[in-house]
């Protein structure tokens, strides 16, 4: 009975249910633009004039790290952290850099492949630093400028060369200086050290040796007319006896008024002397031998005779 009763007072079939009232939502101006008020605005055409609205499906957006506009998905290089990050992405299509602030393209940039550098279809061998050190790779380093500073490398001019005829030192006029004096029989001597010619003049005199004061020592005695002779080979001055000596021999001064009587020897000479005078000294009373034919002569060269006969006088 009480089942009845429910259903025909509140049989859902037949109760007539109110519809919930509510104020219609409009768009409205709202400090001069449209207030959807949180509400979407669908059934939307695209747009197609500059002052139209756009669609989802004609708008970019983001979504997390993905740019869409309707369904389909792009990728751009974005800026982070004041740099533009390519996402590890060639970048192509990129004309020529041409003012100093664009960006260059491959053809433009030299980069390295394997052992060689490339720019373009051009290929470059490069003095590359290897090991805190500039390789050479055997090859020769040209069109250098001469060192000026300890710290600067040098050219083949400003230091000494083995030549390949005498393996000899070649130093090409150049002078080797701050070298230490020589001690060994092998080192070098410096300047103070050698004997020296003395500089070109104005009035070019004809220049000396300059042997600063010191001795010249284990010299051999010279043999030519412009060799240097040793002690032995000269006559030396005695000042305490007023004498020379020359060897074992000792030599008297001469009052000058006797210098005709200086003789001098002279192996070419007939008797073996010259005078000062450069005369042949002969003396009078002395016989000679001629070396032609090995017959005594006298002074005037006159051939000695057997008394009573014409027979020359040889020398046996």
């Amino acid at each position: 009975m009480f089942i009845d009763k429910f259903y025909r007072v509140y049989n859902p079939y037949t109760k007539q249910v109110e519809g919930r009232s509510h104020e219609p939502v409009n768009l409205s101006i709202n400090n001069g633009s449209w207030d959807a008020k949180n509400l979407k605005i669908n059934n939307v055409g695209e747009g197609e004039k500059l002052n139209d609205v756009s669609t989802l499906s004609q708008t970019l957006t983001r979504k997390n790290n993905v740019f869409m506009q309707g369904n389909d998905k792009f990728e751009f290089i974005e800026l982070e952290n004041n740099k533009w990050n390519a996402r590890k992405r060639k970048i192509c299509n990129v004309d020529k850099a041409k003012s100093l602030d664009e960006v260059p393209v491959l053809e433009q940039v030299l980069i390295k492949k394997g052992d060689d550098f490339i720019q373009g279809n051009d290929k470059y061998n490069l003095l590359e630093l290897k090991n805190n050190q500039w390789d050479c790779k055997k090859k020769k380093l040209s069109n250098l400028e001469p060192a000026t500073e300890f710290n600067q490398a040098v050219t083949l001019k400003q230091v000494p060369r083995i030549d390949h005829v005498g393996h000899n030192y070649s130093f090409r006029g150049g002078r080797l200086i701050d070298v230490n004096p020589g001690k060994e029989d092998s080192d070098v001597v410096v300047f103070e050290q050698s004997i020296t010619l003395e500089p070109p003049n104005l009035n070019f005199a004809p220049r000396n040796f300059n042997a600063k004061n010191k001795k010249i020592i284990n010299l051999l005695p010279g043999e030519n007319i412009n060799d240097a002779v040793t002690v032995n080979q000269i006559f030396k001055y005695d000042e305490k006896n007023k004498q020379f000596l020359y060897k074992n021999k000792i030599f008297k001064l001469m009052d000058a008024n006797d210098y005709q009587n200086i003789l001098i020897a002279d192996p070419s000479s007939f008797s073996g002397f010259r005078k000062l005078s450069g005369e042949e000294f002969i003396h009078k009373n002395h016989v000679f031998k001629n070396e032609s034919d090995g017959a005594l002569v006298n002074s005037k060269l006159e051939y000695f005779t057997c008394v009573g006969s014409n027979e020359r006088v040889y020398d046996k």
